[in-house]
Formats: C-alpha cells, sequence, structure tokens
C-alpha cells in the first residue's frame, strides 16, 4: 500500500476516505480470532483482499499525477526519490520497531519463544531484516515475505512496481499506452492460470495497472457519469467480498471491483456518496491509512501478548493457534480497543514522522531537481 497522495489539482477527498477504511479493513482482518464468529463475517474474512484495492487506487494516483510527466531518465530518478521518502521512513520505524521485539524476546532466554513455538531471530532472521532494509522481501523466497512488519510485503512490491510504471512512462504516445495495458494482461493472466510462482508480483501487475488504465480512461471525463453510479460500485464491490473465497482466483474479480468504484467515484457527479466520504472524520482516516497499514501489526502483536497473559478465559486452538476466547462483550471491547490503539498511534506517525518526512523529501528534490508536485 504506497498511500499515494496528490496535490490539489488530482485529488479527489473521496478516494482518499476510501483508502483509510480499507486500512481498517485490513487491520480487522488481522485481528486475532477472540470471538470467532466476528471473524467468520465474510467481508471481514476477506480483508487481505484490500491489499487489491490499494494497488488499484496506487496506480490510478500515479498515473494521474505523473503518467504525462517522466519524460526523462531525470525524471525517473526524480519519482523514485519522492516515492523512496513516501514510504521509507515509516517502514523502517516499524521495521525497528519488530527489530526491538525480537531483541527482547531474546533477551528474556526465549521464554516468548516457548509460547509461539518461534525462536527469537528464527523467522525474522539476519537476512529477512537486510531484505527488509532494501525492501526486497516480496520479490524472493516466500519464507521472507510476511517477516518482521508482515503487511510491508506489498510496501516492497510497490516501491520497485513504480519504477516500473516510471520506465513504460518514458515511452510516451501510443507505446506507452500499449505497455500498461500488456503489463496489465500478464499480471492478469497469471492470476487467471493459477501461476505458481511468485503471486506478489501477479497481484501488483493485474491491480496496479488496472488503476493505470482507469486514469487514462477516466481523463477529462469528470462528472459524466450519474450520481448514483458510485453507490452500485459500492455495493457491487461489497457483494464481491460477501460472496468470494479468499484465495488468489478471486484477486481479478476484486481488481475489477475496485477498478469500478474508482471510475465511478472519479467521473460520476457528486451525490450522497461522495459528500459522505468528503466528511473530514473519514478523509483524515486516509490521510492516515498508510501509517495504520504500517501500525496496526505492532499493535495487534501487543495487544495478543497482553491478552495471552492477562486473561483467564478459557484457550482455544483458531486456526493453529492457541487463543484465549473471552466472550463476545469482551472480545469487541478488545477489538475496539486495538482499533483505537491503532488509529491514535498512526495519527502521532502520521503528523510526527510520515508527514514531515515526506515535506523534507520534498524540499530536497526539489532543490536537486526543480518543482515536484504534492505526492
Amino acid at each position: 500500500m504506497g498511500g499515494v497522495s496528490e496535490d490539489s489539482t488530482t485529488r479527489l477527498d473521496e478516494l482518499e476516505s476510501l483508502r483509510g477504511l480499507a486500512a481498517l479493513l485490513v487491520v480487522l482482518f488481522h485481528m486475532p480470532q477472540w470471538y470467532p464468529p466476528f471473524h467468520a463475517f465474510p467481508i471481514i474474512r476477506n480483508g487481505g483482499f484490500m491489499v487489491d484495492f490499494f494497488f488499484v487506487l496506487s496506480g490510478f494516483v500515479i498515473c494521474r499525477a505523473y503518467g504525462d510527466r517522466l519524460q526523462s531518465p531525470r525524471d525517473v530518478l526524480r519519482f523514485q526519490l519522492l516515492r523512496l521518502g513516501r514510504l521509507y521512513p515509516v517502514h523502517l520505524l516499524f521495521l525497528f520497531a519488530f527489530l526491538g521485539v525480537e531483541i527482547a524476546r531474546w533477551m528474556v532466554s526465549g521464554a516468548d519463544a516457548a509460547a509461539s513455538g518461534v525462536a527469537p531471530f528464527g523467522f525474522n532472521s539476519g537476512a529477512a531484516f537486510a531484505l527488509q532494509l532494501g525492501l526486497l522481501q516480496a520479490w524472493g523466497d516466500a519464507a521472507y515475505w510476511g517477516t518482521y512488519n508482515g503487511p510491508a510485503w506489498s510496501i516492497s512490491i510497490e516501491f520497485y512496481g513504480y519504477f516500473i510504471f516510471a520506465l513504460a512512462a518514458l515511452l510516451g504516445g501510443t507505446q506507452r499506452g500499449i505497455v500498461f495495458l500488456l503489463l496489465f494482461l500478464v499480471g492478469a493472466a497469471l492470476l487467471a492460470g493459477g501461476w505458481a510462482g511468485n503471486p506478489n508480483i501477479s497481484r501488483f501487475l493485474a491491480g496496479f495497472f488496472a488503476g493505470v488504465l482507469v486514469a487514462r480512461g477516466c481523463a477529462g471525463r469528470a462528472e459524466a457519469l450519474p450520481n448514483w453510479l458510485p453507490a452500485v460500485a459500492l455495493l457491487t464491490f461489497a457483494v464481491i467480498l460477501w460472496t468470494k473465497p479468499n484465495t488468489l482466483s478471486s484477486v481479478l474479480r476484486v481488481v475489477g471491483a475496485s477498478a469500478l468504484v474508482i471510475a465511478a467515484i472519479a467521473m460520476a457527479r457528486d451525490g450522497a456518496i461522495r459528500r459522505l466520504l468528503r466528511h473530514r472524520a473519514f478523509v483524515a482516516v486516509g490521510a492516515w491509512s498508510y501509517s495504520i497499514y504500517m501500525a496496526h501489526f505492532l499493535v495487534i502483536y501487543i495487544a495478543s501478548q497482553l491478552a495471552n497473559r492477562l486473561l483467564t478465559a478459557p484457550r482455544a486452538l483458531v486456526d493453529g493457534n492457541i487463543l484465549p476466547q473471552p466472550g463476545m462483550m469482551i472480545a469487541v471491547l478488545m477489538l475496539a480497543g486495538v482499533v483505537m490503539a491503532t488509529l491514535g498511534i498512526s495519527a502521532l506517525v502520521f503528523h510526527g514522522i510520515e508527514a514531515p518526512l515526506r515535506d523534507w523529501t520534498r524540499r530536497r528534490v526539489a532543490a536537486r531537481f526543480g518543482p515536484v508536485s504534492r505526492d
């Protein structure tokens, strides 16, 4: 999830809000199953598909902001430096936070390892840390994809995927559009064919370049569609999340539904859905969405450790994990507490680290390369 934001000429607050709501759904998807019926709810169970929505949305936003502005290798370098400044500081913050967790586990002589069954620096190894530093963890061996801050796998794919986009954009004209289409078709074909290689790559290619194609198709067509279309598109998306299993074969349907939602909001006339999504609370959560995505795994880890040690509720084996089962009311309060803690920490990270270092990067890049957009 790249968490890309645009300047005032191209930004749609409604899409910012949707990204924030999607990030919260990822949080719920990753929650421990303290109350399994909650996690059996289909939209929660399929929350992992929000990564594909993020890919489509990132492709749409990046193409709108940069599709016609990458005309030289210098432009590509500037673009990648901006992306690095946008993604890397928050990634590094939570990477070192999880490194601290491993060090703490090691210092208590494996007491925590006995409970989890994983020795300190076993799964989260030194090699995994090195790959995380280079944002390379999702491009190779599957053993490294979910290490340290697990959700960062999508940031790994997206950062280098931006470079693929930038190189294709250099072609210009009809050739550029053809390459964008081919990259989408390659990703879609790999997904449809059940490619046994790295699904991270196929998910990115299909999702991101679907978003790029939507951006090109929407260009100059604002207010061209009826104002009720966003509601229909969102309902279609919800039905797919409700009915499709959380498997690789369902990704293409989610990519298609994501593209429909984004196109509907980008091209529809103003209406109730767009006005609701422009509410300042939703827009604020959208602004924090990247920090939410990157922070929630650590919050959930801490909450899980506290629950395992403090709760006296009966334990049950749920999806291979022994978890306390405190009952519906207590579990709902625990889930709400994790969400609120994630929101609070994410707001602090956004205002204290993400936004300041993003702006610092813009200033440095502008000083070296000339004016840059607010991306």
